[in-house]
């Protein structure tokens, strides 16, 4: 993981609406934790995890907070973070209401 990285993400938390910033930190913790060699950084404006590829991305919007899994055809996210996605690759959690991930 890059400083750099690491520092963009920071700073995008830091810049996301105060009811947004909790859900954010939990994001990036479970997403960290199920995959720890994971390259973290900013593409296209949200926060990226990359390892042999791109992984998932997060962002914070006006009413909630959402990931993008990019997840290969060939390729199983892990247990922790099957249960964030519904769809076929995106999950929301509405920022007026509490969540508990994993």
């Amino acid at each position: 993981m890059t400083d750099a990285g690491q520092r963009g993400v920071d700073t995008y938390i830091a810049e996301a609406s105060r009811e947004a910033q909790p859900i954010l930190r939990q994001l990036r913790q479970v997403i960290k934790g199920a995959a720890p060699k994971a390259e973290e950084r900013i593409s296209y404006g949200m926060p990226t995890y990359e390892y042999h590829g791109r992984l998932v991305y997060f962002a914070a919007h006006k009413r909630h907070v959402a990931v993008y899994s990019l997840a290969h055809a060939d390729h199983t996210p892990a247990k922790e973070l099957k249960g964030l996605m519904t769809g076929r690759s995106t999950r929301r959690f509405a920022i007026a209401q509490p969540c508990q991930l994993r």
